[in-house]
């Protein structure tokens, strides 16, 4: 592992002022708590249902709402007589003014109106459900009028009003697709999406990943489409990671449906592999990979390609998908190519944690391949549960090697510092492979950053302190323990630094 690449703790809580399509997100789990079909339900809904409101996540996710709105609004009336009809133009703006308010009262604390507001969102999107028959295909007209989305994160209503339409077309197909014997109508709207997302590629995430992305919507008739997208991801005018989902989505539906049989997609898949686009590859070798007759031709492919891309997707696609030991071959061989990557062996292990765990105790017991141990504890150690804590604690008390230890130095200041944390980074210092070592004593400095973010600013003064007096800390890390020092201890802990 090279230094400055070890792992900080996960941040917990990245601030109010995220981007504000997470805001505009909170809008779908707000319509989706009506359940599976809100064309028909009632706007009382459950308690539950009531506090999960649209307004709660927005004001998290955007900050203040002074941000998004220049001017007073009340709130639509969408109890209004129903002799009155809408159109779908109407239905839009008036739940993105909904959306709008709902914010705007959350914001100024009064959660009564809020909760009212967040009722009307409800009743409004289900009444549009009802009332307009071709709901999804004016929806998706409507994704195609959407201005472009540029370097600036997007205001607040462009997003919300993206959520409508993206909530009304998803359930709109699925809608036909449950009720509908002729497929036809179904199969032009998933046309349309994807001659959409080919003249916007910006709309790739709604309409690609969120739409149709592991989705029974791709078929047979929608074959030419998806490899014109895979043909201009390969020029660099699509994302490469959607369109290879995309066909991997359409060839499952076409062997699930039997329009293609297994034979005949693994037939093509090894030819992709050979000849296809960068795109086409990594479709195909993430078919390929999950199929026990066909691994090895990709591993083949993989040594002697040495490609890094296809290495990672083949490595998460064998964590998320394949068995313990069929994964672990695959992900461990798979970084021989690219190096420190940890994500795989994540997945691997909050899927597996028992497995990961036996792993590590028979290398350690063996004394062999201590890089993949480092990867396998810094995999562990991250992953949900006490498992993992055990594998990093183990690690630190007893692997002979420095890099290793050094990994699992990082668990520990990241997952259980109440406990250890000040305890692990002291015993690291009187370490002589860590703080013997100038490199690895430079990254004892994050390792006390994981203290300091979670508030054991007197840990960090009294490590802070014995780091300074330490000749083997190097000029750069003894100008990031200062910075450090002083971005959270009064006077950058120079007259004993401050409790907590």
């Amino acid at each position: 592992m090279k230094h400055g690449q070890h792992e900080r703790a996960p941040t917990r809580g990245a601030g109010r002022h995220r981007h504000v399509w997470l805001a505009a997100a909170a809008f779908a789990a707000c319509i989706a708590a009506l359940g599976p079909s809100p064309i028909a339900t009632s706007s009382e809904g459950t308690t539950e249902e009531r506090e999960m409101t649209f307004a709660t996540s927005a004001i998290e996710a955007s900050g203040d709402a002074s941000q998004h709105t220049t001017h007073a609004r009340t709130m639509p009336d969408a109890k209004r007589a129903t002799a009155t009809a809408r159109a779908f133009s109407d239905y839009i703006d008036e739940l993105v003014a909904l959306g709008l308010s709902t914010v705007e009262a959350k914001e100024a604390g009064d959660d009564d109106a809020a909760a009212e507001h967040d009722q009307a969102t409800r009743a409004l999107f289900g009444e549009m459900m009802r009332a307009l028959v071709d709901v999804d295909a004016e929806s998706l007209q409507a994704f195609g009028d959407l201005p472009p989305i540029g370097d600036a994160a997007p205001g607040l209503p462009r997003m919300l009003r993206q959520n409508v339409l993206q909530l009304a077309l998803t359930i709109g197909m699925q809608r036909r697709l449950d009720g509908a014997a002729d497929p036809s109508a179904l199969d032009a709207l998933t046309n349309g999406a994807l001659t959409t997302m080919l003249a916007r590629p910006d709309l790739a995430e709604p309409l690609g990943k969120e739409l149709l992305v592991g989705k029974p919507f791709l078929g047979e008739p929608h074959e030419r489409l998806v490899l014109d997208l895979i043909a201009a991801s390969g020029e660099g005018r699509f994302a490469q990671d959607i369109a290879v989902q995309l066909l991997s989505t359409l060839w499952d539906n076409l062997q699930r449906s039997g329009a293609r049989t297994s034979r005949d997609l693994t037939s093509l898949a090894l030819l992709l592999l050979d000849v296809g686009n960068a795109s086409e590859r990594l479709a195909a070798a993430r078919r390929l990979v999950l199929d026990d007759r066909c691994r090895e031709v990709v591993l083949a492919h993989l040594r002697r390609t040495r490609d890094a891309e296809l290495a990672r997707a083949i490595a998460m696609a064998a964590a998320t998908d394949l068995p313990g030991a069929a994964a672990f071959s695959v992900i461990t061989q798979a970084a021989e190519i690219v190096g420190q990557d940890t994500a795989p062996f994540l997945t691997l292990a909050q899927r597996e944690p028992g497995f990961v765990r036996t792993e590590y105790e028979q290398r350690l017991g063996s004394d062999v391949t201590p890089r993949v141990r480092a990867l396998l504890v810094a995999g562990a150690g991250f992953a949900e549960g006490a498992e993992g804590l055990e594998v990093a604690r183990l690690a630190f008390s007893s692997d002979p090697d420095a890099e290793v230890r050094l990994r699992a130095l990082f668990v520990l200041t990241g997952r259980a510092a109440d406990a250890l944390g000040e305890a692990a980074v002291s015993q690291a210092l009187d370490d002589p492979g860590i703080g013997g070592d100038p490199q690895r004593l430079a990254a004892v400095v994050l390792a006390v950053e994981n203290l300091a973010r979670q508030g054991h600013l007197n840990a960090v003064h009294r490590l802070g302190e014995r780091m300074r007096a330490m000749p083997t800390l190097s000029l750069t890390a003894r100008t990031m323990l200062d910075r450090l020092l002083q971005e959270h201890l009064p006077g950058g802990g120079a007259t004993g630094g401050s409790g907590q």
